[in-house]
């Protein structure tokens, strides 16, 4: 499953504008949607700092963490 950042594919820029906290919520909402207890994580560019992000902030729920271009 693709998880829309902010600001990405769907998702409107928010009203306090694009920030790395964003994304970590935006994360944290696709585990909450989707039923996730923890995750292997991909990241294309800033994708992968925020997934890399998400890890050190929650290191209990993701498996793996694998970047590209970042």
């Amino acid at each position: 499953m693709a998880i829309d950042l902010s600001g990405h594919g769907a998702r409107a820029i928010p009203p306090e504008g694009i920030r790395f906290e964003q994304f970590i919520n935006d994360i944290d909402r696709a585990f909450e949607e989707q039923g996730w207890s923890d995750a292997h994580l991909f990241g294309y560019s800033m994708g992968g700092y925020a997934a890399m992000l998400f890890a050190a902030k929650h290191p209990d729920r993701v498996r793996s963490v694998v970047t590209l271009g970042t």
